[in-house]
């Protein structure tokens, strides 16, 4: 809003989601205690109710049963105003339940967004270092490492046997048969 002497009002920033969640901590603390209160009165309440009807059962004059009923009445009237508020209180503290639920869940999907970007930002990077050119240059490099390595296989899997006995040659020419088989 703009005022005329003190020129544009300043936005306040919005309260984070964690920030809220203490106060609906107290608020349904609150809401437990005051809901226990109430039912310890409502069991006091009952047995007010039972003192009143007994009285009114055992009363002997026409007064006395007209006192007895009374606070009969004056005790019902007391006992439905309070089990009202206290339904009223657990519809509450199911709600702020409820909120504090919707709020987790806003959290969780606050923070899966921001993995899901920060995922997105580094497979950016990624693909910005490489490229398709450079994927296949190196997968044709891998493809002739594994020909040359066959081809090694395959020489060092040659058999090398000589037919010629060892009393037909001489120590010498053996050792450069044997020599010249290698290279």
């Amino acid at each position: 809003m703009f005022n005329i002497f003190k020129g544009k009002k300043k936005q306040e920033t919005k309260p984070i989601l964690s920030e809220h969640k203490p106060n609906l901590d107290k608020s349904a603390a609150r809401l437990v205690d005051r809901s226990r209160d109430l039912k310890l009165r409502l069991e006091k309440i009952e047995l007010e109710l039972k003192c009143a009807l007994e009285a009114y059962r055992y009363s002997r004059s026409h007064a006395e049963k007209l006192r007895a009923k009374k606070k009969a009445v004056d005790v019902l009237k007391r006992k439905k105003m309070f089990t009202a508020q206290l339904h009223h209180l657990e519809q509450t503290s199911l709600n702020i339940e409820n909120v504090s639920l919707q709020a987790e869940v806003a959290r969780d999907n606050l923070e899966i967004l921001r993995i899901l970007k920060q995922t997105n930002d580094m497979q950016k990077q990624i693909m910005k270092e490489i490229n398709v050119e450079t994927v296949d240059d190196i997968i044709d490099e891998m493809q002739e490492a594994n020909l040359i390595q066959e081809e090694f296989s395959d020489v060092f899997q040659r058999n090398y046997e000589i037919d010629l006995e060892e009393s037909e040659l001489d120590d010498g020419s053996l050792f450069i048969l044997i020599i010249n088989s290698y290279f």
